[in-house]
């Protein structure tokens, strides 16, 4: 993980310089708030995500949708037949119907 460095005692001389010059922040609070920022940037840089994590993180991802899809891709060339198959009845049933069906409906309205 990547480490912030962040120098509290830098942060509050400038807070507290800023109170001498221009009626800024006391020193009390300076330090205070010095102490603050550096236990949140001591959370953050813990709980920070480096590129090459989210790399390493993407990379397994990937791989692992690229595993399922070369599987479902296997059990889809195992079903070609069947497709196959269920196209050569879907083209006999219309076969059936053109030939048994449409006679009959040409009788039926003939009259």
């Amino acid at each position: 993980m990547a480490t912030l460095a962040f120098d509290s005692l830098r942060y509050a001389r400038r807070l507290r310089d800023v109170a001498v010059r221009r009626s800024g922040v006391p020193e009390p609070q300076a330090e205070v708030q010095a102490e603050l920022m550096a236990e949140a940037f001591g959370f953050y840089a813990d709980n920070i995500v480096t590129r090459d994590y989210l790399d390493a993180v993407l990379g397994a991802s990937s791989s692992e949708n690229k595993q399922r899809f070369d599987q479902i891709e296997r059990r889809l060339e195992k079903l070609e037949p069947l497709r196959i198959q269920v196209t050569l009845h879907s083209f006999m049933l219309g076969l059936i119907v053109l030939v048994q069906v449409v006679p009959q409906l040409q009788d039926w309205f003939s009259r």
